[in-house]
């Protein structure tokens, strides 16, 4: 790698050989001698052979089956995942059920739930281990 490559803040990291299936808008079935993984914006000269990629964080429970080749199943339900992202967010159990439309009781039983769910003990430690896990960003097409 030369110099200039070296000092690129903007590299994330580099992967060597890996083949990519056919994607939907994608290059087909791509084999490349590494990949370049970078964050924000691809430079012009790289743009045309940019391929998309997610990455999404998962939950102990769902890497566990991924990695024992079962059939991953969220650990939430759609109901829930607005409250999970205004938890992470740090929001109040009042302002979220404002938020939600629901009482206070149900959000506080909600939260209950879900601290059993993820086994920690306090909304604190959901509020952290939601954040980490990326749930603080808004969903795509959220407000």
């Amino acid at each position: 790698m030369d110099a200039r490559m070296e000092d690129a803040s903007w590299i994330t990291g580099i992967i060597d050989g890996l083949s990519l299936d056919e994607e939907p808008g994608g290059h087909g079935d791509t084999a490349a001698e590494g990949w370049l993984i970078l964050r924000g914006g691809v430079p012009a000269r790289w743009r045309d052979r940019a391929v998309p990629l997610h990455l999404v964080p998962l939950l102990p429970q769902e890497t566990a089956q991924m990695l024992a080749g079962v059939s991953v199943v969220p650990p939430v339900s759609t109901e829930d995942e607005p409250l999970l992202h205004a938890v992470a967010r740090g929001v109040k159990a009042s302002t979220m059920a404002r938020e939600l439309g629901v009482g206070l009781r149900t959000v506080e039983r909600r939260l209950a739930r879900l601290r059993r769910r993820f086994e920690v003990p306090s909304t604190a430690d959901l509020t952290t281990l939601l954040a980490r896990l990326g749930f603080g960003r808004l969903p795509s097409g959220g407000p």
